[in-house]
């Protein structure tokens, strides 16, 4: 996870920023977290790109939320990637 762009927003409609935000090309593992959404930006999204994107991705579809913030992954999304992998082929 070092080195990947994550993203925070909160919103009274989690679930419609969720909706929303999984469709954006340039982002991946989209999850509600709590009463916001976190975002993983692919390689070479830079965090000030990611920032814009979720904020303008939000503003077009009329759903209110805060800010955006850059967020270092917690002990979850560090446990939700490792057990997300796939077992090696043997």
């Amino acid at each position: 996870l070092a080195g990947q762009v994550l993203v925070e927003v909160r919103s009274d409609r989690p679930g419609a920023a969720l909706a929303a935000l999984a469709g954006v090309p340039e982002l991946t593992q989209v999850e509600l977290f709590g009463v916001g959404v976190h975002a993983r930006a692919l390689p070479g999204v830079t965090p000030d790109e990611a920032l814009a994107l979720v904020a303008r991705t939000l503003g077009r579809a009329g759903i209110p939320c805060s800010p955006p913030e850059l967020r270092a992954p917690t002990l979850e999304d560090v446990f939700l990637h490792l057990v997300g992998r796939e077992e090696p082929t043997r």
